[in-house]
């Protein structure tokens, strides 16, 4: 939802931004890239949603996005 905090919402945005299904938020190009692996897809939903609930994240090393905040 581009509010700053990793929330299930921007998962669901990034679903959405994947399935093309308008509209999505506007940060999605930027940081729903939660793994730091190039594209955005499910996978990167599903990092979202591991973190939110306090599981752990497999991530690219040096990738910083999953560190709480999204920007």
């Amino acid at each position: 939802d581009c509010g700053g905090t990793v929330t299930a919402v921007d998962a669901l945005f990034t679903l959405k931004y994947v399935a093309g299904i308008q509209p999505t938020a506007a940060c999605v190009n930027v940081a729903a890239d939660a793994n730091c692996d190039g594209p955005i897809n499910a996978v990167d939903a599903l990092a979202m949603l591991r973190f939110v609930a306090g599981l752990p994240v497999n991530h690219q090393p040096g990738c910083s996005l999953m560190v709480g905040e999204l920007s």
